[in-house]
């Protein structure tokens, strides 16, 4: 019997978007303001290293989901999210 869809792999994808964006952002200030590369370098792997934080929160979700419900959530297909 399989659970109503749970929203952890469209936060996580959302939340890679997030970070995607950031770093387009960061990288166009980079091109107009050279003397703040490495503060712009420093965001940038701050943001990287968030987005890894929430793959772990999602391994962590999914493990939970599979200890509680006996539901391999991993590879299911991914609903729009409003």
């Amino acid at each position: 019997m399989k659970t109503a869809p749970r929203p952890v792999v469209p936060r996580d994808e959302r939340l890679d978007e997030l970070n995607h964006a950031a770093s387009r952002k960061l990288i166009e200030r980079m091109a107009q303001d050279r003397e703040q590369l490495r503060g712009y370098l420093n965001l940038i792997f701050v943001g990287r290293c968030l987005e890894r934080v929430g793959d772990h929160a999602t391994n962590i979700a999914e493990e939970a989901v599979y200890a509680a419900a006996a539901e391999d959530i991993r590879h299911q297909p991914v609903a729009a999210t409003t």
